[in-house]
């Protein structure tokens, strides 16, 4: 049974509960909100057939939860699937995301409690088909490391560039290099995070059979002269 919620989200589960357990719930990232005290969640909220494709909205008073879910929306109105949270040195935080059947990455901006889109968006990378983004910045240069569109099979990566976070995007090339480059190291970008002045990618190792068992590697980024490198090493201790 299809039905509607109070924010014009759709749903395609039974009894219109938009935490069905029928559904679909991935990618879950959570910024610090100062001005609130809250944890914010966002995640990417879907149907079971991958037809609704909105976000999921949740906060608490920790990082580890509980967390009470706030709303399911379509981010501007658009198709919402692959998706990261990133919060910039002045502090806005924006919600970057697969659109337009994963054709598309838009990027809104997100309200001050971070709880919703204030309106203000734009896209990148129109028609490349790009997904799983992560997103960060270096000495005024924004940098997005993205995954093609391939299902469960592992693809190359890409890394863009842009001066501005709204405009501006080109594709630059693949930041893997050595073996299994092209299949990144069979992982899939999920984050990168910021560590003693060292950038680190976290990837995704999907196992679609059994994924409360997929793992993740996380590897250093080198950049120079505007150009990513990210080889695949052994543990050692961050």
């Amino acid at each position: 049974m299809k039905s509607e919620n109070k924010n014009g989200c759709m749903w395609y589960d039974t009894d219109g509960n938009p935490l069905h357990p029928d559904r679909v719930g991935e990618r879950p990232k959570v910024l610090y909100n100062e001005q609130t005290g809250k944890f914010v969640l966002w995640f990417h909220l879907d149907s079971s057939d991958y037809f609704a494709a909105h976000a999921g909205v949740a906060v608490a008073d920790s990082p580890t939860g509980p967390f009470r879910f706030v709303r399911e929306i379509s981010p501007n109105g658009y198709d919402c699937r692959d998706m990261t949270l990133f919060r910039d040195t002045d502090g806005k935080a924006y919600l970057i995301y697969s659109s337009d059947w994963n054709k598309t990455l838009r990027i809104a901006q997100l309200t001050d409690d971070f709880l919703d889109v204030n309106g203000i968006f734009s896209h990148a990378f129109p028609e490349q088909e790009r997904e799983a983004p992560t997103v960060f910045t270096k000495d005024g240069v924004y940098y997005m490391i993205t995954s093609g569109c391939t299902g469960w099979d592992p693809n190359n990566a890409l890394f863009g560039t842009s001066k501005n976070i709204f405009s501006g995007w080109k594709l630059i090339g693949d930041p893997c290099t050595g073996e299994n480059a092209r299949q990144t190291y069979f992982g899939q970008s999920a984050y990168v995070f910021e560590k003693d002045g060292v950038h680190y990618l976290m990837l995704d190792h999907w196992k679609p059979n059994d994924l409360q068992m997929s793992g993740y590697s996380i590897l250093p980024i080198r950049i120079e002269n505007g150009h990513l490198t990210v080889a695949f090493r052994e543990y050692t201790d961050l």
